[in-house]
Order: C-alpha cells, then structure tokens, then sequence
C-alpha cells in the first residue's frame, strides 16, 4: 500500500502516525480487559462513537471520572516526558548519552526532581487497595 500512494516511510510523520495507531490499538484492546463483561464493552464502545462531544475536555466533567486536577496533571507531565524520550531515542540516541551531555547542575536538578516525584507520588495513601488493582481480578 506505501508502494501505491507513494508513503514515505522515512518521515517523522510516518512515524508518528505508526506510534499513535499503536496507541489506539492498544487502548482500544484495553477496553476488554477493564469492562466486566463482553456485553459491557460493547457498550462501551457503542458510547464511544455515538456520543461525539468535545467539549468534555473544556467543561470540567473529565473530573466525574474518578481522577482528581492534580492527578489529571500528573497523566499529562507523565505523556509529555515520554513523548521527551521517545523523540531523543528516535534521534538514535539513548537517554543517557544525551543526559550525559547536559551540565552538572541541571542533572542535579532532575535527579533531585525525580526524587521528589517518586517520594510523592509513590505514596498511594491510606486508600491505596493492592487487591483492586486491574490483574487481582484474574
């Protein structure tokens, strides 16, 4: 089919659409696993594409979901910095060799900043339940 239209397949953009519809495979495989049943992530899925609004994203109703500002905030660093590294690993590089290179102050300030995200972040609470983690149900 690249033969046919003529697809570049050297291209950062080829790439990218290669990683993103990896990314929805994945996150669409993942709706089996999360719904109790068949009949329910049908359902689901039929929500999906027959309730099309965008504005969800603008209007504060991410927030019913269960995941509070803070948390949506630490889903959305957490993205940026693996977009980060999966674009330096795709310069050829590894992630060390180009940390390497940086000045000695500012690997101190991510070792210090990573530190101190694992210290809070870590911390699951007194409401942390091991037992209702995804794969306890299998």
């Amino acid at each position: 089919m690249c033969r046919i239209f003529k697809i570049n397949r050297e291209t950062f953009g080829y790439r990218l659409w290669q990683k993103g519809f990896v990314f929805l495979l994945a996150s669409f495989a993942w709706i089996f696993f999360r719904a109790p049943s068949i009949g329910d992530a049908l359902g689901y899925i039929k929500n999906m594409v027959s309730c099309w609004n965008p504005w969800i994203l603008f209007d504060k109703s991410l927030y019913s979901l269960g995941l509070t500002r803070e948390e949506w905030s630490i889903c959305i660093w957490g993205l940026v910095i693996v977009l980060a590294i999966s674009c330096i690993k795709e310069r050829g590089k590894s992630i060390l060799e180009a940390f390497s290179r940086q000045n000695v102050l500012f690997r101190y300030a991510c070792y210090s900043v990573l530190f101190w995200a694992l210290l809070i972040l870590g911390i699951y609470g007194p409401e942390f339940n091991a037992s209702a983690y995804i794969y306890m149900g299998f």
